[in-house]
């Protein structure tokens, strides 16, 4: 599978929303589902929704905590170099404070991994 932008942002939302405290619960999927089409709204929706399933089918084809992590440090990466404007970095941090959010327990292993992003991507953002 080509990871196209837009499969990267939902790989590292995927990845986020699972590795900050081992599960994805049907709200996060739901969250990181409606945050990636605000990002391309110019698709149509189905193809969105497809190409998450595919990252998501894709993410659970490893069955480690190294695997995932792999996943997770990848997409920080990959992200890293999609953008240039810090603004858009700032969306991407905001998107995961809200898919942390959305199942109504901000951990703080979720506020560690957003502070670790912003400063691997050189934003100041501390939460």
């Amino acid at each position: 599978m080509e990871m196209t932008p837009l499969r990267t942002l939902i790989s590292l939302y995927i990845s986020f929303a699972h590795l900050s405290d081992d599960v994805l619960a049907k709200e996060e999927m739901n969250s990181i589902l409606k945050k990636i089409i605000e990002w391309v709204p110019e698709e149509n929706p189905d193809t969105v929704t497809q190409a998450f399933k595919e990252v998501y089918a894709q993410y659970h084809t490893f069955d480690s905590y190294q695997g995932w992590i792999k996943i997770l440090k990848e997409s920080v990466s990959s992200v890293r170099k999609m953008f240039e404007d810090k603004e858009k970095f700032l969306t991407v941090l905001n998107d995961l404070v809200g898919i942390a959010m959305s199942d109504k327990k901000f951990k703080d292993t979720e506020r560690q991994m957003i502070n670790i992003c912003a400063e691997k991507w050189g934003v100041d953002f501390k939460i």
